[in-house]
């Protein structure tokens, strides 16, 4: 992806279809050793370095030096209380982290510190943003991220809403914070761009999703961006 800026002429709406895609797997893996192994990978979040304690949401970027970057939404840091338990005196929910694995650890980043740990992806003013899928090109990470808004709805625990797409930039590797920005050409607010990015090619292709109303429902039509 040369450049972050795409044409709204770009997005191609998928209705009532479906994309059959072939994958060619190697030597059949049996359904114990996949249970296995599963299993010791998410064992391994139990030993996360730099407090990172529990997320929701989970995407993975693989990296060009074989590392992989893990992006998280709702994140506690601070202190665990056995294996499957959190110390909430002290830890702190934050709206997003990162946990960068290599060969022989995992360690999570964010803004802050240990102590007063924020968002990964900083705030904005009131808003705060959720990760969505990540690229990166050359020394650049780039994370699209929803921008998310909190207002007082009379629903406590669901008082925000989801906006549009932004997309954060940090050097690579030190995963230092360099902006985040909007995407000039995405003017609706109801469209989201960034649930799944897929390289193939010349071509990187976007997955987004719109919020659309009808006969007093709501639901996401799916929308495709490919750039070049």
């Amino acid at each position: 992806m040369k450049h972050t800026y795409f044409s709204i002429h770009r997005f191609f709406l998928i209705s009532m279809g479906v994309t059959a895609v072939t994958i060619a797997f190697g030597p059949a893996i049996s359904a114990q050793y996949s249970l296995t192994l599963a299993q010791e990978r998410f064992d391994k979040f139990n030993q996360v370095e730099n407090g990172w304690c529990a997320s929701d949401a989970t995407i993975s970027l693989p990296l060009p030096d074989g590392k992989i970057l893990w992006l998280f939404g709702d994140s506690f840091i601070g202190e665990k209380n056995g294996t499957f338990s959190i110390n909430p005196s002290r830890s702190r929910m934050i709206n997003n982290s990162v946990v960068l694995e290599d060969a022989s650890s995992l360690t999570a980043y964010y803004q802050g510190t240990l102590a007063n740990p924020s968002s990964f992806i900083p705030a904005d003013g009131n808003a705060f943003f959720w990760p969505e899928h990540a690229v990166i090109e050359n020394d650049t990470l780039k994370v699209f991220a929803v921008r998310v808004t909190c207002y007082n709805n009379n629903n406590p625990g669901f008082n925000f809403k989801e906006g549009t797409t932004y997309i954060a930039y940090y050097k690579y590797p030190g995963l230092t914070y360099i902006t985040t920005k909007e995407i000039p050409s995405l003017t609706d607010t109801a469209m989201r761009f960034g649930a799944c990015i897929i390289r193939s090619g010349e071509y990187t292709y976007i997955f987004g999703v719109k919020d659309t109303t009808s006969n007093g429902m709501t639901w996401p039509l799916l929308y495709l961006a490919r750039v070049r």
